[in-house]
Formats: structure tokens, C-alpha cells, sequence
């Protein structure tokens, strides 16, 4: 038997700011139905998050149209820090959405 991907729940997209990329992605992608916005810890996430649990403010959101949803993810107990280098595809936590 042979699998076939049909469809994916979510892609995370980290940003310094939530209430700009929300507005953002509203309006580029239609991602306007909130599944959930959340200010938390973020345990699982300690793979990405350099071993230690971070708090962060975090919206899920979704359009009507279908497809995956986006959650974009501020941290709030640190500072945005970019990566030394462009991350390439195979990364931690870097694989390709379309």
C-alpha cells in the first residue's frame, strides 16, 4: 500500500511582532478565522527553542478557502533573535509549504 499527503494542519511562522503579522497575513494569505490566540509557555516546542521553555503570544489562524493553517508565534520572554546564517531547507524546523 502506498500513502499519499493530502493535506498538512499548520505551518509555524515565527515574527517580532503579532499584531502586525496578523494584520499581515489576514490580509495577504485570507487567514482571518482564528482557530486560537494564546499568550503561554510553550513546552513543546523546547526542540526549537535552544532546550529551554519560552513564553510566547500565539494565533492559529485559517481561511475558509481550505488548506493549512498559519500560527504565528512572538516570543514574549526574550528578544527575537535572527539566525547567524540563512537557514537552508532541512534546517530544524525548516521544510517547504505551498
Amino acid at each position: 500500500m502506498s500513502y499519499i499527503i493530502s493535506g498538512i494542519q499548520q505551518i509555524g511562522i515565527g515574527i517580532p511582532d503579532v499584531e502586525e503579522a496578523w494584520k499581515w497575513y489576514r490580509c495577504r494569505f485570507g487567514m482571518d478565522i482564528p482557530i486560537f490566540r494564546e499568550a503561554a509557555e510553550a513546552p513543546f516546542m523546547i526542540d526549537y527553542t535552544g532546550g529551554k521553555v519560552q513564553a510566547r503570544d500565539a494565533v492559529l489562524a485559517i481561511n475558509l478557502r481550505g488548506g493549512g493553517g498559519f500560527e504565528i508565534w512572538q516570543y514574549t520572554s526574550r528578544k527575537t533573535v535572527y539566525p547567524a546564517k540563512p537557514p537552508v531547507l532541512g534546517d530544524t524546523g525548516i521544510f517547504a509549504a505551498r
